[in-house]
């Protein structure tokens, strides 16, 4: 329930700087659920109304993680 995937570039973590984070904080994506199914995972997320936020992260747990993210309406 609620697996975190984070993304590194170059083995180094995406990170966003703010001035509460002045040493970044590590950029991830909640997913809500992550199981395992015949040879691979399967991860699902609820959603009730997606954002382009949602989305990114979504592609970018493709590239990074090459996991495909299951929207649940």
């Amino acid at each position: 329930v609620h697996p975190r995937f984070y993304f590194f570039l170059n083995g180094k973590p995406l990170v966003i700087r703010s001035t509460g984070y002045p040493g970044g904080r590590r950029v991830y994506y909640e997913a809500d659920f992550a199981y395992r199914a015949g040879d691979g995972l399967v991860v699902e997320d609820v959603k009730g109304m997606d954002s382009d936020v949602s989305r990114l992260k979504r592609a970018l747990v493709e590239l990074f993680h090459g996991v495909e993210v299951k929207v649940v309406k």
